[in-house]
């Protein structure tokens, strides 16, 4: 499934926290503390409290699950010690990541909206974005605890020498990139550079440059490129930087292409309560 650029743009472009998504977060933490103190590693999302919890968190990581199904039972103990693990591994990470979960025979609405055909489903969400791909890694606690803490690194890979960049965008199955080039890391473009890069990181490697490693492709200001894979030629952004929306659709567009090469890797091999699931796939054979 491809982003919904539309949900993704009233996400991206709403600054700041208002009072009343404050409000809710701090509400569903003092349940959880008073309430059922057990429970506080993960928080119980509601219809109710969902949609202003995720935009106030940076990063949340879902999961979706059915009281009935085996495969969720099991995993409830497992997600429930890596959110520990988080708070234990990097203090303070509570305020960045949270570790919430859905009931979908509750929350029908809900898991309808994201396309919960399967329990137990992981699912992260960045500053109020559902990231493309749901998790389908190792279901034990080192792994979910490893994959939320990666989500709190800098998604930006900074380049100290122009020639650092030669090889990207070189072998066919290469990563799309992103590259940046700026005055410094205190502007306002260098800023929505970052903001797009957390939320899109899954789908293209993201670069910048500073300063004087940077200033041959600042001519005329700050400037953004992108490389595509197998070597084809780079692709200059030309709108205003600055503008979240404009530069979030643009890097949207050129980190997703319209098909994707189904492996063995990134397809689904995972013990699952199953309801209902359809395939298409364009296959190709060479021998």
């Amino acid at each position: 499934m491809y982003p919904d650029t539309a949900r993704y743009r009233e996400n991206i472009m709403s600054s700041g926290r208002t009072s009343s998504e404050l409000i809710s977060v701090l509400y569903v933490l003092m349940l959880c503390l008073f309430w059922n103190p057990v429970d506080c590693g993960v928080i119980a999302l509601t219809k109710q409290n969902f949609d202003s919890f995720v935009r106030s968190s940076d990063v949340v990581f879902v999961n979706f699950y059915a009281d009935w199904c085996r495969f969720s039972q099991l995993l409830t103990p497992v997600f429930e010690e890596a959110a520990k693990k988080v708070e234990t591994d990097i203090p303070g990470s509570e305020q960045r990541a949270v570790f919430a979960k859905i009931n979908c025979d509750e929350e029908i609405e809900i898991c309808t909206k994201f396309h919960i055909s399967k329990y137990p489903t992981l699912k992260l969400f960045r500053s109020g974005n559902v990231a493309k791909r749901e998790y389908r890694g190792q279901r034990s606690i080192d792994a979910l605890a490893e994959h939320v803490k990666k989500q709190l690194e800098d998604p930006v890979i900074e380049f100290h020498d122009a020639d650092d960049l030669d090889d990207l965008g070189q072998s066919k199955k290469s990563k799309r990139n992103i590259i940046g080039f700026f005055a410094s890391k205190d502007t306002n473009t260098y800023a929505a550079f970052s903001r797009v890069a957390s939320i899109l990181r899954d789908e293209c490697d993201f670069h910048a440059g500073f300063g004087e490693v940077s200033l041959k492709e600042r001519t005329g200001g700050d400037s953004i490129m992108y490389r595509p894979p197998n070597g084809r030629p780079d692709m200059a952004f030309v709108g205003d930087i600055s503008r979240l929306e404009l530069l979030f659709t643009w890097i949207v567009d050129k980190c997703n292409p319209l098909v994707r090469e189904i492996s063995f890797e990134n397809a689904e091999v995972q013990n699952l309560c199953i309801q209902k699931k359809f395939i298409v796939c364009i296959c190709s054979f060479s021998g």
